[in-house]
């Protein structure tokens, strides 16, 4: 059993440099196929709104 890290956007970011961040991340970890990260999504930069979403890397 995988437990995940919840990733926050920085205000601004997009969903590809979130990918490419958490991308980063699941390619440390052994055996990690398809993989879903679970992503906060901070919704305005001084909200305090989390929208979850959920990145699924395709690990070939």
């Amino acid at each position: 059993m995988t437990t995940h890290k919840f990733y926050t956007f920085q205000h601004g970011e997009n969903s590809i440099q979130v990918a490419r961040k958490c991308f980063a991340q699941v390619m440390k970890i052994p055996d990690a196929d398809g993989l879903s990260i679970p992503v906060a999504h901070r919704i305005g930069p001084k909200s305090n709104k989390i929208r979850p979403l959920l990145v699924t890397l395709p690990v070939s």
